[in-house]
């Protein structure tokens, strides 16, 4: 298998099981969950869990509505030791957080839209070690400039260890020019003296 893609509209809403879990080591897995009339099937969460868990040697993963996930189901899941791409949409910040410390040797993450944002959870959390031994490139993709996506752009920033890349498109009208030239100079701000960052910034 090269690769795994599911589309659900509502979630999903029986349980996915591969028949050969073994055949997805190295593949490339899409998942994409859309809510159906502003909601989900019960149980999706649990039922995305258990998709999971038959990709845990998979090397990149996309995820549209992550949302479902709640970080009791991310807890059970097992570590993604060949992690290397992970892209999320409409992630939770305490879902991101787990899912960081389930990928070892992550080196890109996107991060496309953010659903619901607690900074405790990042302050009282153990810094995931794909941070200070992988982690290159980090997007913000579709984000507002606000406050939870600087405190997690400062977050990497002060992070990353061998971060070499920090980009960010804009979900806005361009009549918030002023809001995000003073986000950009704050995201400036955190770069440490010698820092070889790049930081790049576009609209959508």
């Amino acid at each position: 298998m090269t690769g795994f893609t599911y589309c659900g509209y509502g979630g999903i809403s029986q349980p996915v099981v591969l028949s050969n879990p073994s055949a997805a080591r190295n593949a490339s897995v899409n998942i994409s969950l859309y809510r159906y009339q502003g909601s989900y099937v019960q149980g999706t969460g649990s039922r995305v869990c258990l998709l999971l868990k038959q990709f845990s040697q998979v090397k990149f993963m996309k995820f549209h509505g992550s949302e479902v996930l709640m970080q009791q189901n991310v807890t059970i899941l097992p570590l993604f030791v060949m992690l290397t791409y992970l892209k999320l949409h409409l992630v939770t910040g305490e879902v991101l957080i787990s899912l960081l410390q389930k990928s070892p040797v992550l080196k890109t993450l996107v991060i496309e839209k953010i659903s619901g944002f607690e900074q405790e959870i990042f302050n009282s959390s153990v810094v995931p070690d794909c941070l200070a031994t992988t982690l290159e490139v980090v997007k913000f993709n579709k984000v507002y400039a606000n406050e939870d996506v600087l405190y997690l752009a400062k977050f990497f920033i002060e992070n990353a260890m061998v971060l070499k890349r920090m980009s960010f498109s804009w979900w806005c009208r361009e009549d918030k020019t002023k809001e995000i030239k003073e986000f950009k100079e704050k995201v400036f701000s955190f770069k440490k003296g010698e820092s070889l960052i790049i930081l790049e910034f576009s609209y959508d």
